[in-house]
């Protein structure tokens, strides 16, 4: 069983849907040349003024499209979130074993520390989004929910940590490559 993936926020933004929109189109043309050549940022900027300006002019009506589209992607984030902690509570009872008495070294190497901090944000981060939501704030900046998470990492006891190194350990045991954006 694999483990379950974090619901992604989407797009909770009128403006970003339709320039999502608009970007998938250009790109769904780009790949129909034999060898597109890479975006520059010149290019990159010209194509969000364009957008911007089309958004700017858009009617009201056309608007409210991508408005409901944003609020029915704010509705759906945090049934996403109650399905991911249930999967991943299921996903956890399978496969993590019970904690020994004495943590093994390999699971004290501070790349498996690092990684397995890097693992519970990334599981986290969603439950931050949900929760700035739920009581109606802007959404934090990165590094405000960084510090938050780690000041709850840094509260972990070493059993409740343990998943985390757990599964770091067994995923390097396998071959699989670190990395935080997997």
């Amino acid at each position: 069983m694999d483990k379950p993936r974090p619901p992604h926020p989407g797009q909770d933004s009128p403006w970003l849907l339709f320039l999502c929109e608009r970007t998938r189109a250009r790109n769904a043309e780009r790949e129909k040349m034999v060898a597109p050549p890479p975006f520059s940022n010149e290019e990159c900027e010209s194509f969000r003024r364009v957008v911007r300006a089309e958004w700017e002019a858009m009617s009201e009506d056309r608007r409210q499209q991508y408005e409901e589209e944003a609020e029915r992607t704010r509705a759906q984030f945090p049934l996403d979130v109650a399905e991911y902690t249930r999967a991943l509570a299921k996903w956890k009872a399978d496969t993590i074993p019970p904690m020994p008495d004495v943590l093994p070294a390999e699971l004290q190497a501070y790349e498996v520390q690092v990684y397995a901090q890097q693992t519970f944000f990334a599981e986290y981060a969603p439950m931050e989004k949900l929760h700035a939501l739920m009581a109606e704030r802007e959404w934090p900046s990165i590094a405000e929910t960084t510090k938050r998470m780690q000041t709850r990492w840094n509260a972990m006891s070493v059993e409740e940590r343990y998943p985390y190194l757990y599964e770091v350990c067994r995923d390097k045991q396998r071959g699989k490559r670190f990395s935080f954006f997997n």
